[in-house]
């Protein structure tokens, strides 16, 4: 006659990573009525069964805790991946925005309609007109330029036969820059 006096599960030891082992020891109590303790090994598989008969944790949730850890690292670097790519992006689309443009700034030329426009609208349009009749052909082919460039030579003489400072003469430049042509 054979009564089974207990059951004794052995879960694994994550910090060990060791493999789980269950057995199941029986008490014997033979005819004569001597009793003793034999230890039967489970197998493995078994051992979800027994686990939920007693409401413990089955070895699979350590494999599932795994598993979804697994997945979890890799979402982490399909997430980095992602925002490597994403800050790429910014910073190429970054590049491509233009500096402020500084409102107080000099252009560096302007066309020769906003050039007349803004002699027309400051009332030097005429007086300019008489020095270039007075400066022969070629002051009438610079007067003609499609660019009317700060630097230019020309346009420093023409702003000292007007009489004119630097500072007036970027003053014009900058209301000229102004007109949307």
């Amino acid at each position: 006659m054979i009564h089974t006096d207990r059951i004794t599960l052995v879960f694994p030891i994550a910090a060990k990573n060791r493999s789980a082992a269950a057995s199941l020891q029986t008490l014997e109590i033979t005819e004569s009525g001597r009793e003793f303790d034999t230890v039967v090994p489970l197998d493995p598989s078994l051992v979800n069964g027994y686990a939920s008969e007693f409401n413990l944790s089955a070895l699979t949730d350590l494999d599932a805790e795994k598993t979804a850890h697994e997945a979890t690292k890799q979402t982490l670097i399909e997430a980095q991946s992602e925002i490597a790519t994403l800050t790429a992006e910014v910073a190429r689309l970054t590049a491509l925005i233009p500096p402020p443009v500084d409102p107080n700034a000099v252009p560096a030329m302007i066309t020769r309609t906003q050039a007349r426009l803004v002699l027309h609208r400051a009332g030097l349009l005429d007086k300019v007109l008489e020095i270039i009749a007075s400066g022969g052909v070629e002051a009438q082919i610079w007067y003609e330029a499609n660019e009317w460039y700060r630097a230019s030579p020309v346009l420093a003489g023409m702003a000292l036969a007007l009489g004119f400072t630097d500072e007036q003469v970027d003053d014009l430049f900058r209301a000229a820059g102004a007109i949307v042509p």
